[in-house]
């Protein structure tokens, strides 16, 4: 978690060997149990893990997402269950030529 500065809203750094979080800006340190944990529920995104086809490691692809790259070796990824999804046709229409007539015309024979 990061934690700003309470003078001056910068991104405060821990200090091991003072055990506080310090601001390079101002010069400001603080102790951690100065800053109260909020319980204020936080935006959270879907995501779904895969795995890369070339190195194996683990894709996080959010829900909108189709297709990605490899954080790791760059490989390009599709998630085939998302785009594979066929649906079924309402109606099918009938060829209006027998298979013969068709194939009898494809050789050249009228």
């Amino acid at each position: 978690m990061i934690y700003k500065c309470k003078n001056c809203s910068v991104a405060l750094m821990f200090r091991p060997r003072s055990g506080m979080l310090e601001c390079d800006a101002c010069g400001s340190a603080f102790w951690a149990s100065q800053f109260e944990e909020t319980t204020e529920k936080k935006e959270e995104i879907q995501m779904e893990y895969y795995s890369c086809t070339a190195c194996g490691a683990r894709i996080a692809v959010n829900d909108v997402e189709a297709s990605t790259f490899c954080a790791y070796c760059g490989q390009p990824t599709v998630v085939f269950d998302r785009v594979s999804a066929t649906k079924r046709p309402e109606y099918i229409i009938p060829f209006s030529v027998p298979k013969e007539r068709a194939v009898h015309r494809k050789l050249g024979n009228k």
